[in-house]
């Protein structure tokens, strides 16, 4: 376990810290997201909403 006062950390380290931590754009043009969502096969899932049961 670090102790804080053992930890110094710049303010270029928590900056750049900061900026890893920034939550990911999902709906960004080059997204992981994106781009599994858009090669998926037509009707994909569609039975889910269909049927009854679920």
């Amino acid at each position: 376990m670090v102790d804080a006062e053992d930890a110094t950390l710049t303010s270029e380290h928590i900056t750049k810290l900061q900026a890893w931590l920034q939550p990911t754009d999902y709906m960004g043009e080059s997204s992981g997201f994106r781009h599994h969502l858009s090669s998926q096969a037509p009707g994909t899932g569609r039975w889910l909403g269909e049927t009854w049961r679920f």
